[in-house]
């Protein structure tokens, strides 16, 4: 009876540090005044704001890496320093894939392509494209499409927001899904 009392206190123990805010390898986080629930309740009040809020604590942990924990989902980790993305997309990226829940949601978004999936697909996209963002490809061709694209993209952007102001509701319906499909 003994053991499996001190065997429940260390789970019990271990479930508090992961649900307390703590993060692990002490990445810094915002206070959580009620264990289980993180930044849940704070993050609720910035629902309609949530960049805002996002904003505020960067600052706050002086553009370093920081993490926060919403209730029933993953620990979130904002990453900001040049030094760590490109840890993790370049030094060490096969240790931080998407996972299925990020694939899952961003699917209609980002379909199967390269931002989109992990392993070798990842592996073989990456080396396809590669190819294609050297330095000389860049100046030579790519920066006078992107330019041309994004000004066809804004004129349509542009027209919709007019169609809009003409609108007796205020409103106009755009598919960006479809539209920054075309764009890409």
């Amino acid at each position: 009876l003994a053991v499996a009392s001190v065997a429940l206190l260390l789970v019990l123990a271990l479930a508090y540090a992961s649900f307390s805010g703590r993060a692990p390898g002490h990445v810094p986080s915002p206070p959580s005044p009620i264990p289980l629930i993180g930044q849940s309740k704070e993050l609720h009040g910035y629902r309609n704001r949530a960049l805002e809020w996002l904003t505020m604590y960067s600052r706050r942990f002086w553009g370093k890496t920081w993490t926060f924990k919403v209730m029933f989902r993953p620990r979130v980790y904002v990453i900001l320093s040049p030094e760590n993305v490109e840890y993790i997309l370049k030094t060490n990226f096969t240790n931080y894939g998407k996972g299925p829940m990020f694939r899952a949601r961003m699917k209609e978004l980002l379909g199967e392509g390269i931002f989109n999936v992990d392993g070798s697909r990842w592996y073989e996209q990456r080396k396809i494209s590669s190819h294609l963002f050297t330095h000389r490809n860049f100046k030579q061709r790519m920066l006078t499409t992107i330019n041309k694209d994004v000004h066809a993209l804004v004129d349509i952007v542009g027209k919709a927001a007019d169609k809009a102001k003409g609108n007796s509701s205020g409103a106009a319906e755009v598919n960006f899904s479809r539209l920054f499909a075309r764009y890409t």
